[in-house]
Parts: C-alpha cells; sequence; structure tokens
C-alpha cells in the first residue's frame, strides 16, 4: 500500500484511523500532489510524496484546515 508521506514534517498524511492509503503508486502520487494544492496552497510536488506505507502504530498530530477544496485543487494545478 502507498501513502502521502509529508517530507519537511516526517508525517503520513490521513485521520484518527491511520494513513490515507492506496494500492496504486500513480494514484497516490496524483493525491500527493492534489493534497499539497489543497492544504498549502502551492503545487510543488516535492515536500508531499507517494511512499510505501510501512507497518507501524499510528496516531493523530495535528489537523490542518485545507486552504483549497480538492476540486479547486485540481483546476489551479491543471491551470499552471
Amino acid at each position: 500500500m502507498w501513502g502521502i508521506y509529508d517530507t519537511q514534517d516526517s508525517m503520513w498524511i490521513g485521520d484518527e484511523a491511520g494513513p490515507r492509503a492506496f494500492e496504486d503508486h500513480t494514484l497516490a502520487q496524483c493525491a500527493a500532489q492534489i493534497t499539497e494544492e489543497a492544504l498549502l496552497g502551492t503545487d510543488l510536488a516535492c515536500r508531499f510524496q507517494a511512499r510505501e506505507i510501512p507497518e507501524s502504530a499510528w496516531r493523530l498530530r495535528d489537523e490542518l484546515a485545507l486552504k483549497h477544496s480538492p476540486l479547486e485543487a485540481i483546476r489551479r494545478i491543471e491551470g499552471r
């Protein structure tokens, strides 16, 4: 399984149930790009990366408000 990893803060993107998981690397990478735009308002495609999720215990560390909806994030990415 693949997840969205925040390389700056060394955290997985998810919720109280654990990291968001994807079966396909390409889908996870697209989700990472959309998440970066939605949370940070940037589309650098370098801070959030698709990585294989290791088996370990998870805990919720923080909650962030979205700067853009996922649909608006996709529109902003496509407009660049």
